[in-house]
């Protein structure tokens, strides 16, 4: 059984890019927080900007994205972007914690 502390994401391109939650990850560590929960912050590694991410209405229904240019940039300079067709880079975030509405995860290398 996977941690309610881990977190796996993809890439997504959309309007801007972003990260995809995996479904299992969203109802093991988002659901529980449905209703308080209105963004989250990210730490990227090697990147100094740590995107907010706001929760949108339909990130319960049909778009898990987490959504930010500044995650394009650093998938930019990680070369992880842009990526081959139906292959988005895999990545495993850790939830550091939560303050008020704000959930804080780490991209983990």
């Amino acid at each position: 059984m996977k941690s309610n502390r881990r977190v796996e994401l993809s890439g997504w391109q959309g309007a801007t890019t972003g990260l995809r939650v995996a479904a299992d990850s969203k109802s093991r560590v988002f659901e529980p927080l449905r209703g308080k929960l209105r963004q989250v912050q990210i730490v990227l590694p090697g990147h100094r900007i740590q995107p907010v991410c706001q929760i949108t209405p339909t990130f319960w229904t049909t778009c898990p994205e987490l959504r930010s240019a500044e995650i394009g940039r650093w998938m930019v300079a990680r070369r992880d972007k842009p990526w081959p067709r139906g292959r988005p880079p895999r990545y495993e975030a850790e939830l550091v914690g939560m303050d008020g509405g704000t959930m804080s995860i780490r991209i983990v290398e």
